[in-house]
């Protein structure tokens, strides 16, 4: 009777009443024991899923980050890890289109708009993707919350669409201008955009980005001027005028028939003339004088895998008129054709699309 006695009250005890009874009837049923995981919040709200914080689990979700939207999937906010990723897929894919078919359609303040935007909408993008990671780690982990099939599928779509664009995309690279040779288009201190394309030219009068054919003994890493004569061609200067296989380029003076420069010693004004190559190709040259040591030269013979190239600057270039400085460029040092003036001063070419 003792036994049943303490056994009785041990219950009530354990179930949180009093008055000695010691029935399991007449008690209230137990609540069941507390999840030591879950967290209840005062006010009667919902419990927030887990969260995990260590230092293994910060970096794995930064590294997962260089893919964008993923690192934000890791840390269980796939809503936001859509709206970056989707970001930057369509960042890339403006660039790819613009690179890809807008330099033929478009004009030169369109595309340089639409690239400025492109390049800030994608590198913001990035350093977005890092700051919202890095803060989303530092105050809140890594959350437990269910991503959806239907969001990871979006994701994948995302990522495709990224990649895709990204090797349509021709590859290109900043260049900047270290002389004066290519006035009145380029000048010294001038940035251009130029992509990768060794092959041979196709006409005369394009320009080409190349490394200098003998060493780099004015400290560049690549130049760029206009392809004046192809290979197996004849070329010579006679009073100013270029003739190729015997026939003269035309040359007209410009209607801005004046340039004013600086290139070292004191003010200068150049005569500004255009001048056509092949069909469809003409472009601006100037002259200093009509009888400097290259206004009139021999005839040039440019042997097989090589090209002539000459400076729109005729008095200011160190081209392959100078044989002993200079001489024939071989096809092989070509790097690729200048696109896109990024930025220019004395000219005033910004966002001139170019070839």
């Amino acid at each position: 009777m003792a036994e049943e006695k303490l056994e009785g009250e041990a219950k009530v005890g354990e179930g949180g009443v009093s008055g000695g009874v010691s029935s399991s009837e007449s008690s209230p049923a137990s609540p069941p024991p507390l999840r030591l995981e879950k967290k209840v919040e005062r006010g009667g709200k919902k419990a927030k899923p887990e969260v995990r914080k260590n230092k293994k689990s910060m970096v794995y979700a930064l590294l997962m980050s260089v893919i964008p939207g993923l690192g934000h999937f890791y840390l269980g906010a796939p809503r936001m890890g859509l709206i970056l990723s989707i970001w930057l897929s369509l960042s890339v894919l403006l660039l790819s289109l613009l690179f890809s078919f807008g330099l033929e359609h478009l004009s030169s303040g369109v595309v340089l708009a639409i690239l400025i935007t492109g390049l800030i909408s994608w590198f913001g993008g990035y350093v977005l993707v890092f700051v919202d990671v890095l803060r989303s780690l530092l105050t809140r982990g890594i959350s437990e919350q269910k991503t959806h099939p239907w969001q990871w599928s979006l994701f994948v779509v995302s990522m495709l669409v990224s990649l895709v664009s990204f090797f349509l995309t021709p590859n290109l690279a900043p260049m900047r201008v270290d002389d004066d040779g290519m006035l009145p288009l380029l000048g010294k201190g001038d940035y251009l955009l130029h992509n990768f394309d060794n092959s041979s030219p196709s006409s005369r009068g394009g320009l080409v980005v190349f490394e200098l054919p003998k060493g780099d003994e004015m400290g560049e890493k690549w130049r760029i001027l206009r392809v004046m004569a192809m290979e197996r061609e004849q070329i010579k200067v006679t009073n100013e005028v270029v003739y190729v296989g015997g026939r003269p380029l035309l040359k007209a003076r410009s209607p801005e028939d004046r340039l004013k420069t600086d290139m070292g010693e004191g003010l200068l004004y150049l005569e500004r003339y255009v001048e056509e190559g092949d069909a469809l190709v003409s472009y601006n040259v100037l002259e200093l004088t009509n009888v400097g040591p290259y206004d009139n030269t021999r005839t040039y013979f440019v042997p097989p895998g090589h090209v002539f190239v000459m400076g729109d600057n005729r008095d200011g270039s160190l081209d392959s008129r100078m044989g002993h400085e200079f001489g024939f460029l071989p096809i092989d040092n070509i790097v690729g054709r200048p696109i896109l003036i990024l930025s220019s001063g004395l000219t005033g070419n910004t966002g001139l699309i170019l070839n």
